[in-house]
């Protein structure tokens, strides 16, 4: 079952692969920010080999408050990085269905990111005849329901 080792040769453990980075460093959390900020989603960042898991960058976000702010920053400039590329798409014009499509999700997405800036604007208006009336209704008086039944004054 197992080979009998001679006693000249030791064990050596095989070396560590490198793998993912599961530590934060500034220029790791840098390096992500840029590309949230160059309009790429956080999923397709941490698909390449060198760089974390996507659940450790959340986890990076909720430990380390920087790093929170970076990226906030950073997804507000994807979002007009998103503005930008729809004007891209549209000026290709290859393939309209597809276009539109690519368009419409990219300003959705930047909607949801940046609503202040690229959100539906809701107009209120008001139609129909408006009342208002300046006299309060008169104060009643009502009896209390204490043990002395004194007025009270409401």
């Amino acid at each position: 079952m197992f080979a009998a080792m001679s006693p000249t040769r030791k064990f050596r453990p095989s070396p560590r692969k490198p793998g993912r980075p599961t530590t934060y460093t500034e220029a790791l959390g840098r390096a992500i920010c840029e590309g949230v900020a160059a309009g790429r989603p956080l999923l397709a960042i941490c698909e390449a080999p060198d760089m974390p898991n996507r659940i450790t960058v959340w986890r990076w976000q909720q430990q380390h408050p920087e790093f929170r702010n970076m990226i906030t920053a950073a997804r507000e400039y994807g979002a007009d990085a998103l503005a930008e590329q729809c004007l891209m798409i549209a000026d290709d014009g290859r393939d309209v269905p597809r276009d539109t499509l690519k368009i419409t999700t990219r300003r959705w997405l930047a909607s949801k990111i940046a609503p202040r800036r690229y959100g539906e604007r809701l107009a209120a208006e008001l139609s129909g005849l408006v009342v208002a009336r300046s006299r309060r209704a008169p104060r009643q008086r009502r009896w209390c329901r204490p043990r002395w039944r004194r007025r009270c004054a409401s």
